[in-house]
């Protein structure tokens, strides 16, 4: 008996005449798809964008480095800075190499070239390498990190998961997704202050490789990400340290040596009205012997606007030891201002750090012979130049406007490579007599009422003095030159364009009086008794700059800056001397230059 269908079965129908008519409807589909679709129209800037980035991907990889160690495994990423074959990475894609400094560098071209360690940034997280085999490597250009904005392109390049098993690095794309991030080191070391954070997937195997902006500029080297915690795969949070701040380390870098970052010796906190005081001082620290005291305001650090305590920390670590930082502040609602020399934090290691000998010492070269060539000091002669000058000195004791007039004296080098300084009283009668070596002053002569003793202080200036005068404007003198060490760079301030130092501002006239900067690199050496010398010379003029001489225990002791060179036969010297330390300062004024037969 057939009857009337269950009501339960109707969904049974329904199935199956959808199982029947289902690919009927789809071919049709398809069928008139085909006839009348029509071809998509993309839009030309949008065809243009993708040439470009192709492009610029195509003009970079050439630069990228996968890394490995000496045995050839797998470490990390890096990027070629230079046609010289210099490069940048993380320390820690290189800690493990730091025994044989060796290893190799993998590029595009499908080589693997020998790889040397140079100078290490424990602290940052950064270490330069150069790459050997090649008169030309190819390479990429630094950009500026501070002109990086949330939303930006970024393109990191690298050796994820060790997938360059042909040298071309693995591209990620992405957006700068905060600035100004700080995150957490270990133990004090492998800190990133101040750091860009962008959603471009970096993982293991990434780390030391450069990230790109859109024009092909490197913007910062990739080392660090947010992992979920069951597995090391990237969750969107990576971590590039600037590259504004690489290049503050750099030149020290490059010369094979170990890094120190800088030291405020003062803690800071934010009020109820989100201004950034100092909480804590040190008395003996930097910050307070360059004037701050406790609940002053700091405004700014570098030209740079301090937004929150959390800001200030993290711009603070982007900077180097002895690092002169400019600070403008407000007491009392006055405005100030003044230049701290951080002091330098060591980073912790396992085992001690040898800087490069031999990369220190042609960097030692090239400062120096940069500098001969600037003030025409003529080096293909053996010949020793002895200089003889006479200068009066005007000086304040006591640190204020009042200013007089102390003896003058002439100065003049000796055939065996000493200096002898003979002072004047106010009657231009003979005075002490000195005889300056490298490491001591000794008292030949004097009449001199205040005794024979000289101070300590003074005897380092006079020691600086003929460390310059008779090593630096030496043509040739191998046998009797001090060793120096390359120490990095640094920046000299200067007020407007009269030469003279920086001084401690704070008065409300001062506050907007223009201050001109200018980047030096830094030779360091010994002048006995705990102390060192750090010669600063100008990177634009190579002229030397200033010298400060800093004591292991007690700092800063005094700076000498040099400026106002002119000519004295065919070769060009400073004319005006400040000295400032210990409680007063004082300027030579020099002037009858001759040069001894």
């Amino acid at each position: 008996m057939i009857g009337r269908p269950s009501i339960f079965m109707f969904p049974i129908y329904v199935t199956l005449v959808g199982v029947f008519l289902g690919p009927v409807t789809v071919l049709l589909a398809d069928s008139s798809s085909t006839q009348t679709a029509q071809p998509v129209h993309v839009p030309d800037v949008v065809l243009k964008s993708q040439r470009q980035r192709i492009q610029m991907v195509d003009r970079v990889t050439p630069s990228v480095v996968a890394i490995y160690n000496d045995e050839q495994r797998a470490g990390g990423s890096g990027v070629l800075i230079d046609q010289q074959g210099y490069g940048l990475t993380n320390y820690h894609v290189v800690a493990g190499m730091l025994t044989s400094r060796r290893g190799y560098g993998g590029l595009s071209d499908g080589r693997r070239y020998d790889l040397h360690v140079l100078g290490i940034d424990p602290i940052g997280d950064v270490a330069m390498f150069r790459l050997l085999g090649r008169k030309d490597f190819p390479f990429s250009t630094l950009g500026n990190s501070d002109l990086v904005r949330v939303g930006d392109t970024a393109l990191a390049l690298g050796n994820p998961f060790s997938l360059t098993e042909d040298e071309k690095p693995t591209l990620t794309l992405g957006l700068v997704t905060g600035i100004h991030r700080y995150q957490w080191g270990v133990k004090g070391n492998l800190t990133y202050s101040d750091c860009i954070q962008v959603d471009a997937p970096i993982n293991p195997g990434n780390s030391g490789g450069p990230l790109f902006n859109e024009d092909g500029r490197v913007i910062g080297i990739n080392g660090r990400i947010s992992i979920n915690t069951r597995g090391r795969f990237n969750v969107g949070f990576g971590y590039a340290i600037t590259t504004n701040q690489i290049k503050r380390f750099m030149p020290l870098l490059r010369a094979g040596g170990l890094a120190t970052h800088g030291s405020f010796e003062a803690t800071v906190e934010d009020d109820d009205r989100h201004d950034v005081l100092i909480d804590r001082i040190r008395s003996s620290g930097p910050a307070y012997q360059a004037g701050l005291r406790r609940r002053d305001r700091i405004i700014a650090i570098d030209a740079v606007l301090i937004e929150s305590s959390n800001h200030f920390v993290s711009l603070l670590g982007t900077y180097p030891g002895f690092w002169n930082l400019l600070v403008d502040f407000e007491r009392a609602g006055r405005p100030g201002r003044t230049v701290v020399p951080l002091r330098p934090v060591a980073p912790k290691l396992t085992r001690a750090y040898a800087p490069d000998g031999i990369a220190n010492g042609q960097q030692v070269d090239r400062v120096i012979g940069a500098f001969r060539n600037a003030v025409g000091i003529k080096t293909d002669t053996s010949e020793s130049v002895r200089y003889q000058w006479h200068a009066c000195r005007t000086y304040d004791d006591t640190m204020t406007s009042t200013r007089k007039t102390l003896e003058s004296y002439t100065a003049w080098a000796t055939e065996d490579g000493s200096l002898l300084w003979q002072e004047y009283d106010e009657e231009a009668q003979p005075a002490r007599l000195l005889e300056i070596n490298t490491q001591q002053v000794t008292l030949l002569g004097h009449a001199d009422r205040r005794g024979p003793d000289i101070r300590s202080f003074e005897r380092r200036v006079l020691t600086v003095l003929h460390l310059v005068y008779q090593r630096l404007f030496q043509p040739v003198d191998p046998l009797n030159m001090i060793v120096f060490d390359h120490d990095g760079a640094n920046v000299d301030y200067r007020l407007g364009d009269d030469g003279s130092p920086v001084d401690l501002f704070f008065t409300d006239e001062m506050a907007n009086v223009e201050i001109m900067s200018r980047e030096v690199e830094e030779l360091i050496s010994p002048i006995g008794q705990g102390a060192v010398v750090r010669l600063a010379f100008d990177t634009q003029t190579h002229k030397l700059s200033r010298a400060v001489i800093w004591h292991q225990q007690a700092g800063t002791l005094g700076t000498i800056h040099f400026s106002n060179y002119q000519p004295v036969a065919g070769v060009l010297l400073p004319q005006t001397i400040y000295v400032r330390g210990q409680g007063y300062r004082y300027e030579d004024a020099l002037s009858d230059w001759e040069v001894l037969p």
